[in-house]
């Protein structure tokens, strides 16, 4: 979320010449609100929620990146359970919804969710929305108890439509593992996630806390995954005209690295990218983190880094929406 007005001031490099960049807040006018309103992406998440229309447009507010280089800017709608979020790069729009206060207020079954339930909706498709609700205190003890974990701010452990029914359990900090002969080795932008067997339907997902029993063996299985992140990353580089990720790490690596330093603690909402985006990541699962989400989840580049970030990668505002075709 997004309070108050204020501006960061500071010099990025865009690939081959340096630019000063302006990250600034402001209050968008209602004909920005409505071309937002028409975008695809938005609608889908309006129409989950069963409007057409973005309510509350006093609460709008729009932080954008002013520079010779990126055209960037992220719009954020509070509502009287959440919080609207669309970022835009050049032509390419993502859209997510995070729920606060939902219980009791938000609409069709969003309403029903557990009170200290924190959960979002984010886009699988331009016309399809995932559910994604993190794990209630209760559920959370009963699962890290039972697998090698310690119990860390980096570990995510939720459920969702994407995830049948089972809770999954990303473990983006590889101190936080308690290593096992089951324990598998990690690459640089691949973490651990443990499936445990819940089997909760869809509506369960979102209403119901799971009352977990005995957890055994036979209900837990782990893998190291690297997700969509790098091959969305690979989409992402030809977009931009970029060879290779080394070429990115020596004109904007300090950039970039800033950026994904503020992005850790935001990737609820973007799952898919999540592999890459552990703490004490590489440089090369920096860059993969940073391209991960500035194709999929722009919405979530608010900071004056990932601004400047941003900048740097872009040699100008034309920049496409990026397709990327197994989201």
């Amino acid at each position: 979320m997004l309070k108050g007005a204020g501006a960061g001031l500071g010099t990025a490099g865009g690939l081959g010449s340096a630019v000063q960049s302006v990250v600034a807040t402001r209050t968008p006018t209602d004909e920005e609100l409505d071309r937002l309103e028409d975008k695809q992406k938005v609608q889908t998440i309006l129409s989950e929620l069963g409007l057409r229309r973005i309510p509350n447009r006093d609460t709008a507010e729009v932080r954008e990146l002013n520079s010779d280089g990126a055209d960037m800017a992220v719009t954020t709608v509070e509502f009287d359970y959440g919080t609207l979020q669309v970022g835009r790069i050049g032509d390419g729009v993502h859209a997510s919804f995070t729920f606060e206060n939902a219980a009791g207020n938000a609409p069709r079954q969003y309403g029903e969710m557990p009170p200290e339930a924190s959960a979002s909706l984010m886009l699988s498709s331009p016309t399809e929305v995932e559910f994604t609700r993190m794990a209630t205190e209760r559920e959370r003890s009963a699962i890290l108890s039972s697998i090698p974990v310690r119990d860390d701010e980096s570990v995510l452990t939720y459920v969702g439509t994407h995830t049948d029914g089972d809770f999954w359990v990303d473990v983006r900090d590889e101190s936080a593992i308690t290593e096992t002969a089951e324990t598998p080795r990690l690459d640089d932008d691949e973490m651990l996630q443990y499936t445990v067997d819940a089997g909760m339907s869809s509506q369960d997902i979102v209403t119901d806390e799971h009352q977990f029993t005995d957890i055994s063996a036979n209900d837990i299985s782990v893998d190291a995954i690297s997700g969509p992140a790098r091959a969305i990353a690979d989409v992402v580089l030809d977009v931009l005209k970029v060879e290779t990720i080394d070429e990115l790490q020596d004109t904007c690596g300090d950039e970039i690295g800033g950026c994904v330093a503020d992005l850790v603690g935001s990737l609820a909402t973007c799952y898919k990218c999540a592999p890459a985006c552990t703490v004490g990541a590489s440089a090369t699962a920096g860059i993969i983190c940073f391209l991960c989400v500035f194709g999929i989840c722009s919405q979530l580049l608010t900071g004056y880094s990932c601004g400047n970030a941003a900048d740097c990668v872009t040699e100008s505002d034309d920049i496409p929406d990026i397709s990327i075709p197994f989201l």
